[in-house]
């Protein structure tokens, strides 16, 4: 069985190491678009600050990579798939059939509009060049601005920070974090950056960037403008889905995929930030490009194509991060637009400790947590398996046993 991915990113890569335990005469090409062999994304704000070398990036074993039942291809872009003749076309004039096809194509960085945006020196953080052009120019860096203000953002800061770089980020809505913190918890880390004298700016829109000086200039829509070495731009990411013709395959926003990951067609499957899956909670296909989801999207994929049905129950967005020695976890909802859910919170402001609870009814739909984390997976086990709970309360105290509220799975976060 020849079986095609493309994508060596994280879901690919499940993918790959899947079908090679589960399938003993499979035969994978698995097609990359950058320059440089598979490696870990979240990995890289840990180069940039020097904690590791270039080397650990690469994480993948060797005994995967020179497999013989294994061809990597890269860089090599994807024009076309043509799914009635079961073959895919790409940049390098090739023409690969298969018998499975996996799309985990990933997504790109969403850049402004504005004039400048495509110029040198604007940096978006999702790819191997720019982290490589970044790394090479700190040594001259003095400043950076960022536009964007999300958890990947925070942590690029971060990095940034520590090789001695003013950081300046600024934020079109009222608060940083806006689609993972509400006003109250994004308050605390922007207080805590600028602590670490790290700048927010709230409510402004870069409106053009040009070149001044050998640095760039951005104006702000307010009629701010910041002088700056590097700008690093984190506006959120589009699917890479344009090589999909829509009359043979379902897009939405991403390629629409049922509960086993199967797309529309036939013999297609897909995985990771190009898929659009059910959401938990929204109860509604949604895009959700987090690694998590990702890495286990590649191997229940990979399992239906090896022929081992198994089910993906959806996406719960969960996203954390570690920002210099203070961690922050955002589990599920956020928004509580017209109060429409309970909350419950607590606040210590002498340690900068925040938890907040979303219930919808008696269901646990979102929680917040700074500073201490202790029970963020139980927290997610007690949303996904909608349990209901009668003294809410005590889910804020971290010292009560929460473990009666879950079952500990006998197999492992993949079965069905």
């Amino acid at each position: 069985m020849k079986y095609v991915i493309i994508g060596n990113g994280p879901a690919g890569m499940s993918a790959v190491k899947t079908i090679l335990e589960t399938e003993p005469n499979a035969q994978i090409i698995i097609i990359g678009d950058e320059e440089v062999p598979p490696y870990s994304r979240i990995l890289i704000t840990y180069y940039l600050e020097g904690k590791i070398t270039k080397e650990k990036l690469f994480i993948y074993a060797e005994e995967l990579l020179k497999s013989p039942r294994v061809e990597f291809k890269y860089p090599v872009k994807i024009i076309s798939v043509d799914v009635k003749n079961k073959y895919i076309y790409s940049s390098d004039g090739e023409r690969l059939n298969y018998d499975q096809l996996l799309i985990a194509s990933g997504a790109s960085p969403k850049l402004p509009p504005q004039p400048g945006m495509h110029g040198k020196c604007v940096y978006t953080i999702r790819n191997f060049s720019d982290v490589e052009e970044i790394h090479h120019k700190l040594v001259k860096v003095r400043d950076c601005v960022f536009l964007g203000g999300g958890m990947v953002s925070l942590k690029m800061a971060q990095a940034l920070k520590r090789n001695g770089v003013k950081v300046t980020m600024v934020v079109s809505g009222d608060h940083i974090v806006s689609q993972r913190l509400d006003k109250v918890g994004a308050q605390i880390v922007a207080d805590y950056l600028k602590s670490k004298n790290i700048q927010v700016m709230t409510n402004e829109m870069a409106r053009e960037i040009i070149n001044y000086r050998n640095r760039k200039l951005i104006y702000f829509s307010s009629g701010k403008k910041i002088e700056t070495d590097m700008i690093i731009v984190g506006k959120g990411v589009t699917p890479n889905c344009n090589f999909i013709d829509r009359n043979q395959i379902k897009v939405n926003q991403g390629i629409v995929v049922d509960e086993h990951l199967k797309t529309s067609a036939v013999d297609v499957f897909a995985a990771g930030d190009v898929v659009e899956s059910q959401d938990l909670l929204y109860q509604k296909y949604r895009l959700n490009p987090i690694l998590p989801n990702a890495v286990k999207q590649g191997r229940i994929a990979a399992l239906n194509m090896v022929g081992i049905k198994c089910s993906y129950r959806g996406n719960i967005e969960m996203n954390s991060i570690q920002l210099f020695d203070l961690p922050i976890i955002s589990i599920g909802l956020v928004k509580n637009r017209n109060n429409q859910f309970e909350e419950i919170t607590h606040y210590n402001s002498c340690n900068n400790t925040y938890k907040r609870l979303l219930f919808d009814g008696d269901l646990l739909v979102g929680v917040i947590m700074i500073r201490d984390i202790k029970n963020a997976g139980i927290y997610h086990q007690i949303i996904e398996n909608r349990k209901k709970i009668k003294n809410k309360k005590e889910l804020l105290n971290s010292g009560f046993n929460l473990l009666k509220y879950i079952k500990i799975p006998k197999e492992g976060i993949y079965a069905n």
